[in-house]
């Protein structure tokens, strides 16, 4: 009886192995047999109607090898096995097998003699049966029967920049020994891929760096080659890639500019563990033990290897980080406090996304008072409120230029729409809120930015709360600052749709008139003086400003974006302004655009 059974062995190990992992370990037996053509072959059920994923019912692995010999027998019967140690196995590779599939059929040769085993849950040592009058048919094929929910693509595209990333540093060190490998991939019966050894392996140069730990000297080998758009590594042990590598070197270089690297050592095949997926290293080690060697340490090493690897093929990362950080500035000037602090060496999307996430994580740490009294919070605090403050400033870029873009296609909307949509939507009022983001009455002025009480496309008497005949008396927009029991500046902001003619301007004009003196009449009753200004949003046509100018009072004047009129009204003691659209979003932009530039480093 063994002492630890198939089950026990299985509780141990993880459920969640990708089908990858499981070709990756069967496919590297195949190599250690000195296989030198290998063939997977998937039999797959649809599961959309897409057809992008097929779902794998079973698999079937065919090499070239060298068979089942008597030690791979023994091997298999022992749990842990040491017999190919050398090689950097574990002794565990075959029950990882039983984690995606009910069962597994291997059909092999031993001896001059065919044979066949089966191996399940149940099964603690394998029962071998011998064909000896059997023609002998020198492979071997292993069947992996009712696999577990894995699905493949039928591209195999993903698939195979997975097993060539992991077998990588294999197919150098085959080409190093003169060897060559073919593995071919079938979903049903149909050829998705071809994998040649040698076309992976080969062109690899060799770098070194050691690492001191207290009197023991740690050696590191990098092999790299020029390739791809990218640079990007593995981590290897016993020739065999791991992990991805963490020095988050993710900017894109020019095509075929890219390096391909990876890196080994004893000390990664001392502490890669059991399932060939991590390593047994801490990220940092806050011991004082001198022989405790982390991942901090190996990575600063590795990247002055690899820094001085990319100069040699014509990849300044330096330039290229300093590059992709001015790129980020220019997209998201908010973030430039988080952005200067990054040491991300990635893209400008990486970086302006890690910038985001510490914006929010700051803004998350001073909503919660339990942080008031630390060292900290006021530093991010100043922080995050100018970031925030900063955002602000380049979300009203945004919204200029949407309302631009509206204007541009002016067929599709009208003014009064794009007005409403981008101010406040109709038949809407905002009595509470103080927010400066919830409004965007900035567009016709900075002094309105702040208000706590609105009202968009009502009646004046609803809004005054008024009982009298006229009804129907409404200006698109009515906005009341300060708040609801102290009117004493009023803005009102009248529309005219894309075909105003001069005639509906003058109406326009009266309108106003009304809307001023009722509110007027209403507040000043009790002695208070009500200061109003009122805009008059319009298209100026020939026939319009004709008769603007024939309106007695009618004074024109200019913004720093275009042409504008006024009219002072003494009785009522109130400004008219009237002006376009463009005119207002024009002005708008170039009040924006001194924050902008000094948020980008411009002025």
């Amino acid at each position: 009886m063994p002492i630890v059974t198939t089950k026990q062995i299985l509780k141990k190990l993880p459920d969640n192995f990708k089908l990858t992992n499981i070709l990756e370990e069967a496919i590297t037996n195949s190599i250690q047999a000195k296989a030198t053509e290998i063939d997977v072959c998937f039999e797959t059920l649809p599961i959309d109607v897409i057809e992008e994923k097929r779902r794998v019912k079973n698999f079937t692995i065919i090499d070239n090898g060298e068979g089942f010999t008597d030690k791979n027998i023994d091997s298999f019967n022992h749990y842990l096995s040491d017999y190919k140690e050398k090689l950097g196995c574990k002794g565990v590779g075959r029950f990882t097998y039983l984690t995606l599939c009910d069962k597994v059929k291997f059909t092999s040769y031993n001896n001059n003699s065919n044979v066949k085993f089966d191996f399940d849950l149940n099964m603690e040592e394998i029962e071998l049966t011998k064909f000896e009058n059997e023609p002998l048919v020198k492979k071997t094929k292993i069947d992996f029967i009712n696999v577990h929910n894995r699905d493949v693509n039928l591209n195999f595209k993903d698939e195979e920049k997975e097993i060539i990333g992991h077998f990588l540093s294999i197919f150098k060190f085959m080409v190093d020994e003169k060897e060559n490998l073919f593995i071919k991939f079938y979903i049903d019966d149909k050829l998705v891929s071809t994998i040649e050894a040698k076309e992976h392996g080969e062109d690899f140069k060799d770098d070194t760096f050691t690492i001191n730990i207290g009197q023991k000297e740690e050696k590191f080998i990098v092999s790299y080659k020029q390739k791809g758009s990218t640079i990007k590594g593995h981590y290897c042990a016993d020739r065999r890639s791991v992990k991805q590598d963490s020095l988050g070197l993710k900017f894109r270089t020019g095509k075929d500019k890219g390096l391909l690297f990876f890196v080994s050592s004893k000390f990664f095949d001392k502490n890669v563990d059991d399932a060939r997926n991590s390593f047994s290293i801490k990220d940092k080690n806050n011991t004082l033990f001198a022989d405790a060697l982390d991942w901090d340490t190996i990575n600063r090493k590795l990247f002055a290897s690899i820094d001085n690897i990319c100069k040699s093929i014509g990849i300044d990362i330096e330039e290229k980080t300093k590059s992709n950080q001015k790129e980020s500035l220019k997209s998201a000037p908010y973030l430039a406090t988080y952005i200067k602090e990054s040491t991300n060496k990635s893209t400008s999307a990486e970086i302006i996304k890690e910038a985001k996430e510490r914006f929010n994580s700051d803004k998350e740490y001073i909503r919660d008072t339990r942080n008031i009294s630390k060292k900290d919070y006021e530093q991010r605090l100043y922080t995050s409120n100018q970031a925030e403050l900063a955002e602000y400033i380049f979300d009203r870029e945004k919204i200029i230029n949407d309302i631009k873009s509206d204007i541009d296609n002016s067929t599709e909307k009208s003014n009064e729409t794009i007005i409403h949509n981008k101010i406040m939507k109709t038949k809407t009022s905002n009595s509470n809120d103080k927010s400066y983001k919830n409004n965007n009455l900035w567009l016709f002025d900075e002094r309105f930015m702040i208000y706590s009480y609105a009202h968009s496309d009502d009646t004046i008497n609803n809004i005054l709360g008024l009982k009298d005949k006229n009804k129907n008396t409404r200006p698109d927009i009515c906005i009341f600052t300060k708040s609801k029991n102290d009117i004493k500046e009023i803005i009102i902001i009248e529309l005219k749709g894309n075909d105003a003619t001069g005639e509906k301007n003058a109406g326009g004009l009266n309108e106003l008139y009304k809307y001023t003196y009722k509110i007027k009449e209403h507040f000043e009753k009790d002695g208070d003086e009500v200061r109003i200004w009122s805009y008059l949003i319009t298209t100026f046509n020939p026939e319009t400003k004709q008769e603007l100018k024939l309106t007695p009072g009618i004074k024109k004047t200019y913004t720093t974006k275009g042409e504008m009129f006024y009219l002072y009204h003494e009785e009522l003691n109130s400004v008219i302004h009237i002006l376009t659209l463009e005119t207002m979003v024009e002005d708008a932009l170039g009040r924006n655009q001194l924050f902008l530039d000094i948020l980008r480093g411009n002025n």
